[in-house]
Order: C-alpha cells, then structure tokens, then sequence
C-alpha cells in the first residue's frame, strides 16, 4: 500500500510535511518519500521475492549497461549520463519492478484503498493552499500552476471514474467530480487535455454498459453537444468561482481565448517542436545522439516534451522504429490479456497515465509512470487472467 501510494501520488508526503515545518524541522521534508519507499520495501519483501523474476533483474542489468555505455557509442551524451545516472537508475528505472508485481484482479481493495487516500491528501492539501496555511510564490495573486499536482491527480480521477461504473460507489463519483474540478482549477493545460481524452476513450470505446449500452453511449454524446452549446457561460460561471477561491483561471482563459490546444500558447512548445525535428533531419547516421539527446538541442536546454520527438532524437529513425514496434507489440498484446482478464479499464488508466502523458509534458526518463507500466503490462501477459489471492 505504501508503495503504490507514493508511486500514484509522489506528493503524498505534504501530508506528513506541514507537522515537520510546525516542529521546526521542514528541513526534512525531502526526505520523507524516501523514507516512505524505503518502509514499503522492507515490508513488502515476501511480495518482491514471490513476484519479481531473474528475467526482471536481468532486464533492469541491460537496461543500466546500456545506459552506462551510452557515452561510448554516443560521447555527446556524456554529460547527461554522469548527471543524471542516479537519478534514473535508481529513482525511475526500479518503478518496473513495482508494475511486476501488481496485479489487478489481486489487488482490487488495494488500489480501491489507495486511492481514496490519495484523493484525500490531494484534498486536504488544497484546503491548506486555499486558507493561506501554506506559503506560495505567486505573482499574480493566485496559487498559479501547479502542474505536478495536476499530473499526481490525474492518474486518481481517472481510476475514480473506472471505479465507479465497476461498483456505482457513490463516494468515487463524488471524488471524480470534485477532482475534476480541482484539476481544471491548477492552471495547467497538458493534464486537462489528457482528462478529457481520457473521459471521451473510456465511455464511449472502452466501458461497456450492462444495459441499454448504446443508448446510453448517445446520451453521453448528446451531453457533451449540450455542453458544447453553453460552453462560454459555463467556463464563465466556472473562472468567476476558480477567481473568487483564488485558483488560477489560465484553463478557463485559454478555452475562452481558443488558445486552449494550441502550439503558439504551449508554453515555447512550438520552438522546441522545431528544434528536435531540425535535430532529427540533421541526423547524419539515422541512430540520433544517445540518452539525452534532446537536451542537447533545446534552447532552455531541456527535455523534448513529446515521447515520439524524444525517442527519434535519442536514437534515430533505425533506432525510434525499433523501440516503437516493441512498445507497439506489448500494448496490443497486455491490452488483449487484459481485457480477457476484465482488467482493461486498469490497462487504460495505466496507458494515459505512463504513456499519453508523454505527449505533452515529462521525459519518459524521469517518468514512474513510464517504467511502471512496462512493468505493468508485463505483469498482465505472465498472469494471464489468473487470479492469485495472498492469504492475509
């Protein structure tokens, strides 16, 4: 439980952060999460011995070679290994050894548990920003963006909504709703877009109704015509309250702006859009410049905000071709188990979790979510719609 709520909501620990800064301690604060995994591992141990195969060990030991060696085929990746080795190594890479162990149709109550608990410290944290308990830096006045938060309470709605149509538990549509709302209410567009994507896939091409399942599908659309319709004054009504309470109103601005999807108000996007694909063009061998890759031509020297665009930097279009069509392969092949396990809805929520939100924001590098879902979807082939319950 310790491990999958710190690994769905890294934030978790301002939870425990604000109790350290009123004992004068908050000095602290960054090492709580570690603390936090390094308790789940001991306690978890007779799951990683049962679950985690010689074939996971040997595939992180490849992977970390690989890594390792990237300077000697690529020496202009040099720099970005030796700095960020730790950091991926060991902060990233191992969250494949956690998607290894899930499994779903085991692990139900769990996810169901963790959850709700990490819908609630998203909640409490909020309140505390929104009644001043909790410094800020703001020029505008507002709590302003807060993207991280945004992308840990993705991954929460967007199972509350799976878990609701699965058990119609009126407390998981009631912390949809209202994550959705706090969601719109973080001033960061990426996470939005990839909810309402999210909302659409799943209940209109992945979420079967028991029940008049078509009709019900047309009532959706017919919903989302409506509030196509009244849009404006429903994105007015919602700016006016995210302003009164002090949330940022860049979302609502956007969409009134029409700006809400485009690549000329992406936060500099657009330019470097352009520069990975001039890097990709300039490629002289078709392998691209090693991990990192991407840094190297970007202004702000950073990452390449788009998987695709990163991974064709990284390794070229030989390179990028191949890794595409083993990413391609394990997702048809999880999602065909996974659904004949009843656990496709999960597979969803994985996939935009660890993969969708690679389209706009993060580095898969330096993504949990990325690693946990190949370890994930891994795990989804080898049980194979089996159930194992681990006596209590």
């Amino acid at each position: 439980m310790i491990l999958l709520l710190v690994t769905f909501f890294p934030l978790t620990y301002k939870i425990i952060s604000p109790f350290l800064i009123i004992a004068g301690l908050g000095a602290y604060s960054g090492y709580i999460n570690g603390t936090l995994y390094t308790i789940g591992v001991l306690l978890a141990l007779p799951l990683i011995r049962t679950n985690i195969r010689v074939t996971d060990i040997f595939v992180y030991l490849v992977f970390s070679f690989l890594f390792f060696a990237s300077p000697l085929v690529y020496p202009m990746s040099e720099d970005f290994v030796c700095e960020n080795m730790q950091n991926i190594l060991l902060k990233f890479v191992p969250f494949y050894f956690l998607g290894v162990m899930v499994n779903y149709n085991r692990d139900k109550g769990l996810l169901r548990l963790v959850m709700r608990i990490a819908f609630l410290i998203a909640l409490f944290w909020q309140v505390c920003l929104m009644m001043g308990l909790v410094d800020i830096e703001s020029e505008d006045g507002t709590l302003g963006e807060q993207m991280d938060f945004a992308y840990s309470l993705l991954v929460v709605i967007m199972y509350m909504l799976i878990e609701y149509n699965n058990t119609h538990d009126k407390i998981e549509l009631l912390s949809f709703l209202i994550g959705s709302l706090m969601l719109l209410f973080m001033g960061t567009r990426g996470p939005v877009v990839i909810w309402a994507i999210f909302v659409v896939t799943y209940l209109l091409l992945f979420h079967k109704f028991e029940t008049k399942n078509i009709a019900k599908k047309l009532g959706i659309v017919s919903l989302f015509f409506i509030f196509y319709i009244f849009s404006t004054p429903i994105v007015m009504c919602l700016s006016l309250i995210a302003e009164r309470i002090g949330m940022s109103t860049k979302i609502f601005d956007s969409f009134l702006g029409n700006s809400l999807i485009s690549l000329e108000e992406s936060s500099g996007r657009d330019t470097i859009y352009a520069d990975m694909w001039k890097a990709i063009s300039d490629d002289p061998t078709g392998f691209g410049y090693g991990f990192g890759g991407d840094r190297l031509f970007s202004a702000s020297n950073g990452y390449a905000h788009n998987f695709e665009l990163e991974i064709l930097v990284q390794f070229g279009y030989f390179g990028a071709a191949f890794l595409f069509l083993i990413l391609l392969i394990l997702f048809i092949r999880s999602y065909s188990k996974a659904k004949q396990a009843r656990s496709g809805e999960f597979w969803l929520v994985i996939f935009f979790w660890g993969f969708m939100s690679l389209q706009f924001s993060k580095s898969w590098l330096l993504h949990e979510g990325f690693f946990f879902m190949i370890g994930y979807f891994i795990s989804v082939q080898r049980n194979n719609g089996k159930t194992v319950y681990i006596n209590e």
